[in-house]
């Protein structure tokens, strides 16, 4: 009789794990999963009718040594469960084994049972477990669905996924790398709460977790309008060794990744609505971010305090960049701006120590206050002629700047602007006519800067870093 379920065994080393590339995304990207209120999951119609998978189980049951299973077929959470039970099985028996489970053409499988109460369900407690692929039917994971998958080194979670429960991979301490759509808010009664990514690992610690303190935000709704929100604090316990995330949707939420300090590598797929306020603040360990070319902003503090970031390429797709997005990125040594970006905002760049060089593309046409401030290497600036302002102390202690050419677009150059670039001896004005010093904006009570006094780049730099640098220049 034609067997409905098929599934492959295929014999292999386990040593590596998933490339964190877009093109291996599962389905399309979804506007983003929410997590479940108090660790339940939503409920979800599980397809009916036979299983077909019953071979599976006998299959993992008579496993002699490591290898990977490729499933397809009906599944069901009571199919589930007994595999579950097989998993453990094999464990007693065998605790060295490693089983990589790929349900990627499994159908009818629309959720993730709770284990929150019951640990057959799921993956609860499944050890030898080392990877798991997930469907594109599935759309909720319950909470602790993979609770104390101690051996768990990756899992993939498709983009159909809307809702992952608090504590779903909670005790996953081998955990590496994680492809998985991003969160959104969870509704609750008259209020909406935007969890962060510690929120799916859980509260509860346990051995070689790292403590996480995340802010996350709850908004609150009467009649379905807003009335107001509030910050909250939790510190959640996430594996110590989870250093690669790949992550799909449309939006980066606020503080999503706030101060997950041991993930090294973020992949973003989609992100075509941005990157929110505070996404990555005080990820001390990311060295590489890869930003789409969809991505249309990068949010306040965004990137801020990532400590060893070395290096930004922005897309031209991105627009805008908020204040503090990169402040205090003290490993950050090259920043290629796009061409799409119109302004770059208060303390943009603000203590990035090892910036070296920047170019402000045509684009720009405001460069905010203190948006490099304390840039103590940066050597080189070119300010494109699309400028039009330079903000309050926007150059301010750049210590190693030594020239400067200001292009005719430029009409206002705030307080301060080069205040303590004690190296900067050149400042080039291209045009040096109608030019004034005074109060701020007070375009009334100004006093006229000699115009073949201003043509002396060296003077012009003394003035601007020292004689004059307390005062608002502008250019009528």
């Amino acid at each position: 009789m034609k067997k409905l379920f098929t599934f492959a065994l295929i014999a292999v080393l386990l040593a590596s794990g998933l490339i964190l590339s877009c093109s291996n995304a599962s389905g399309s990207s979804a506007n983003g999963a929410t997590g479940t209120e108090s660790g339940t999951s939503e409920t979800t119609e599980q397809a009916t009718g036979p299983d077909d998978g019953n071979g599976i189980v006998e299959e993992i049951k008579a496993l002699k040594e490591s290898r990977v299973i490729k499933a397809s077929g009906r599944f069901s959470a009571r199919l589930l469960r007994e595999i579950n039970t097989a998993l453990k099985q094999l464990s007693r028996l065998n605790k060295d084994i490693k089983v990589v489970l790929d349900l990627s053409e499994v159908t009818g499988l629309t959720e993730l049972e709770s284990a929150l109460e019951n640990s057959s369900c799921s993956f609860c407690e499944c050890k030898n477990l080392v990877e798991v692929i997930l469907p594109n039917t599935i759309k909720t994971i319950g909470a602790f669905s993979f609770c104390d998958c101690s051996k768990l080194e990756s899992v993939t979670i498709p983009a159909s996924v809307t809702s992952i429960a608090e504590g779903a991979f909670s005790g996953c301490v081998a955990l590496e790398e994680m492809s998985l759509p991003i969160m959104n808010g969870v509704l609750s009664n008259s209020s909406k709460t935007y969890y962060p990514f510690g929120y799916i690992f859980g509260e509860t610690p346990y051995d070689g977790a790292v403590a996480t303190e995340q802010e996350y935000y709850m908004a609150h709704y009467e009649n379905n309008v807003f009335i107001g929100g509030q910050v909250l604090k939790s510190t959640y316990y996430l594996p110590p060794f989870l250093k690669r995330i790949k992550i799909t949707g449309s939006w980066i939420n606020d503080g999503f990744f706030y101060n997950c300090s041991q993930i090294t590598m973020i992949t973003i797929c989609g992100g075509e609505e941005g990157i929110g306020a505070n996404a990555f603040f005080n990820c001390a360990g990311l060295t590489r971010v890869m930003i789409p070319n969809i991505a249309n902003g990068i949010g306040y503090c965004a990137f801020a305090g990532c400590t060893e970031l070395t290096s930004v390429t922005m897309p031209d797709s991105v627009t805008e960049i908020g204040a503090h997005a990169f402040s205090d990125c003290t490993s950050l040594a090259s920043v290629t701006i796009s061409n799409g970006v119109t302004s770059i905002g208060y303390c943009t760049f603000a203590g990035c120590t090892e910036l070296t060089s920047v170019t402000i593309p045509d684009s720009v046409t405001e460069i905010g206050a203190t948006a490099f401030s304390g840039c103590t290497s940066l050597a080189s600036v070119t300010i494109s002629n699309g400028v039009t302002s330079i903000g309050f102390q926007a150059f301010e202690g750049c210590t190693e700047l030594t020239s400067v050419t200001m292009p005719d677009s430029v009409t206002e150059i705030g307080m301060q602007a080069f205040y303590g670039c004690t190296s900067l001896t050149s400042v080039t004005f291209s045009d040096t006519s109608r030019w004034y010093y005074g109060g701020y904006h007070n375009y009334t009570d100004g006093t006229a800067i000699d115009s073949a006094t201003l043509a002396d780049s060296a003077t012009a730099a003394t003035y601007l870093k020292d004689t004059y640098s307390d005062k608002y220049w502008y250019k009528l």
